[in-house]
This record gives structure tokens, sequence and C-alpha cells, in this order.
């Protein structure tokens, strides 16, 4: 069984993505669907 590569973000995705949650007042989930990660990462972020 072939293991799955680990993603990895930038520094600057990871900024993006918390900015998009923040000042355009989405939720968790909208974010996660939108750019395609999971919320438990977001929410690490």
């Amino acid at each position: 069984m072939k293991r799955i590569p680990r993603r990895t973000f930038t520094a600057e995705f990871k900024a993006e993505a918390v900015k998009l949650a923040t000042e355009q007042n989405l939720t968790h989930a909208e974010v996660s669907r939108k750019l395609d990660i999971s919320t438990k990462s977001l929410r690490t972020w």
C-alpha cells in the first residue's frame, strides 16, 4: 500500500487563509472548503 504524501503550506498561504476567516467573517468550514484544507489545520494556524 502506497503512502499519501503529506501536504505542506507556505507561510503566505497560511496567512491568507487566516485573513479570509478573520476579515471576511467566514466560518472555518467555509474557508476550509474554499481552499481545500482541513478545518483542523486552519484552527491551528
